[in-house]
């Protein structure tokens, strides 16, 4: 019988990440990709390239049980970008309740990195309650917790602000955790296929960790800027949200926690950061 996994997030980073990853190795599977609007071009893209597109919206329970429907696993991924920590944990909490009624047999569920150690960060503490509700479901699931994301320091305007704020909030020997949107998708796809090895575990996922100053080298280096890294003005503090105050000081102070050489040993490929700057500015 031919399994079909339903990916969430398909038109974004990590489950577009997760949809190329799968195609790459595709194994007579059927992918389908949960999106609102089916005729969107990121969605048409997905189509073009094999993938079952199925309409569904995260804040439409009712659709997304109907996507479900005979599914064998499934990625679930969340934003709190859009409507805060409290829309996406409801959503992330719908989305198992789901995949529980549809006797989903793989649950990939993409949290972060620290959501288990009382961060005190909004959104990190709502995955952490998510994945409280997958384990009361009793799903088979492999979480994933990311640390940062090297693609946040894609564009010019957000790397602008993601500089501003480490060179702040984070002191400058101090090294971060850094990790490739697309070795998400790795990880993902490799647990679906090999799903005894995977579920049950949570993985802490970093690819590489670096100081501010080696950060912006590897990026001038590779052609990728401007890389302009100057403190938030005295001035302007105040005005950054809290929560992005609360968690930069988190990473500061107790910092993500992944055992990258451990993370080596069993996927020697993980992306650098100069390896990613290079495929970015390429």
């Amino acid at each position: 019988m031919t399994q079909t996994l339903l990916i969430l997030g398909a038109t974004g980073q990590q489950g577009g990440a997760t949809i190329d990853a799968l195609l790459a190795d595709r194994r007579g599977r059927e992918i389908n990709a949960l999106v609102r609007d089916p005729a969107s071009k990121g969605a048409q893209a997905l189509g073009r390239r094999g993938v079952t597109l199925v309409k569904g919206d995260l804040d439409d329970a009712a659709s997304v049980e109907r996507a479900m429907q005979g599914v064998h696993g499934v990625y679930s991924v969340q934003t709190p970008l859009e409507g805060g920590p409290e829309r996406e944990e409801k959503q992330g909490k719908m989305v198992a309740d789901a995949a529980s009624k549809a006797g989903a047999k793989h649950f990939v569920y993409s949290s972060v990195a620290g959501s288990d150690r009382r961060s005190g960060v909004p959104h990190f503490e709502s995955k952490g309650r998510v994945e409280q509700h997958i384990a009361q479901l009793g799903l088979p699931a492999t979480i994933l917790r990311p640390v940062l994301f090297m693609d946040n320091f894609g564009t010019f305007q957000f790397r602008t602000i993601m500089l501003a704020m480490i060179r702040t909030y984070v002191a400058e020997d101090s090294k971060v955790q850094m990790v490739a949107t697309a070795d998400i998708g790795r990880l993902a796809a490799d647990a679906f296929n090999d799903p005894d090895r995977y579920i049950g575990q949570a993985i802490e996922l970093a690819g590489d960790a670096v100081t501010r100053k080696e950060l912006v080298r590897a990026m001038r280096r590779a052609g990728l800027g401007p890389a302009i890294s100057l403190k938030v003005p005295s001035f302007l503090q105040g005005k950054v949200p809290a929560e992005y105050k609360i968690m930069m000081r988190w990473i500061a102070d107790s910092g993500f926690q992944a055992d990258i050489p451990a993370l080596r040993s069993q996927h020697r490929d993980l992306i650098t950061v100069p390896e990613w700057a290079r495929r970015v500015a390429a």
